[in-house]
């Protein structure tokens, strides 16, 4: 069993939303205005994939919700600091060699460490007091 590769990564020229101060702490992020209400106050917080907000992807995952009426956000848990492309041993197509690679294992170090899920914890508690503020009163969070 082998991790996703790549995949296609998407220009950012068809995006609709915002970069924006999300939290206390200088926590930024990515959020859309929805284009309708649906009537739900939900709002979604958009976990980013290993690339954290260096590729645009996950921005248009945010715009997607918003398109169905959903105010949604993406912080950047990753402060600017996702996996840069090529430390990630993959294409399109294939897995072209093991992830041990030592560029790999240090970023991978610091995204499992305890203090930075505490962060994490603290970060999705500012996300959803930046959506509550725009009117919601239920929350999911979905992620990649």
């Amino acid at each position: 069993q082998h991790p996703c590769c790549v995949g296609l990564v998407r220009k950012s020229d068809g995006l609709k939303g915002k970069d924006t101060g999300v939290g206390k702490k200088q926590l930024k992020g990515y959020y859309t205005v929805p284009e309708t209400n649906n009537g739900t106050r939900m709002g979604i917080v958009v976990v980013h994939d290993i690339f954290g907000m260096g590729i645009p992807n996950t921005k248009y995952v945010v715009d997607h919700f918003a398109s169905r009426g959903f105010h949604a956000v993406a912080p950047d848990f990753y402060a600017g600091k996702g996996l840069e492309m090529d430390s990630w041993p993959a294409d399109e197509f294939e897995i072209k060699e093991e992830l041990g690679t030592e560029k790999f294992m240090k970023w991978f170090g610091s995204i499992t460490s305890e203090e930075f899920w505490d962060k994490m914890k603290v970060d999705v508690d500012d996300s959803t007091a930046f959506l509550r503020r725009k009117g919601c009163s239920k929350f999911a969070i979905v992620g990649f």
